[in-house]
């Protein structure tokens, strides 16, 4: 009679594997956290675009900076599939919540501090333009860790969902409090850049 064979190294990998939950309670928190994170900057601009109208009256950035914040998403989800393939995704997402946090913050340091507005203008699109770029390798690597499980695809799609009931709320309390647009502004792309530094942080503890 043939006797089964103990796979010990099967056994192995899957005592290496169980001690990576997945699942667990601060993985689904973290893609919960990272989605409103992904979509924090973005609905930052929305929110500040009386700013940058007033900022910028000589140009159109209601249109011009929404434009350059969607137009390289494309282009550089194309790029990402054929031409990043060698980067983890644990590496992109950290490296994107790090760039997005440094162009959050310039964003309205550019506009506040340069006094010469086409300078200004021509900065916070160029700004806004890599800031799109690096919402789509952000976009693509998220989804691509939280793909094995659709549990964390969830968390991160509620995470983005509750990115613009956040920044909404605290444009209702900054509008109720502040009545200065610069001031406003200051204050959704200041709570904004530190809410990503935190995600850069939360980034670089995930496996």
């Amino acid at each position: 009679m043939l006797k089964p064979v103990n796979d010990t190294s099967s056994e192995m990998n899957s005592d290496k594997f169980a001690k990576f939950n997945m699942e667990s309670t601060l993985n689904k928190a973290s893609f919960t956290l990272f989605g409103i994170g992904m979509l924090l900057p973005w609905n930052a601009m929305l929110a500040s675009m009386d700013f940058f109208i007033a900022q910028f009256p000589s140009y159109k950035p209601n249109f011009s900076i929404l434009v350059a914040v969607s137009a390289p998403m494309f282009i550089v989800q194309a790029i990402v599939f054929f031409f990043l393939q060698k980067w983890s995704l644990h590496f992109k997402v950290t490296l994107m919540f790090t760039l997005s946090t440094a162009i959050t913050f310039a964003i309205v340091l550019v506009s506040l501090c340069i006094d010469d507005e086409s300078t200004a203008y021509w900065l916070v699109l160029g700004l806004s333009f890599l800031f799109g770029s690096c919402y789509a390798i952000l976009q693509a690597a998220l989804y691509g860790l939280a793909g094995p499980s659709v549990t964390l695809m969830n968390n991160l799609n509620l995470g983005i969902g509750l990115s613009g009931f956040v920044i909404n709320l605290l444009r209702v309390i900054v509008l109720a409090a502040i009545k200065d647009d610069a001031e406003g502004a200051e204050i959704f792309f200041f709570t904004t850049g530190a809410y990503l530094l935190f995600c850069t942080v939360l980034a670089g503890r995930f496996v």
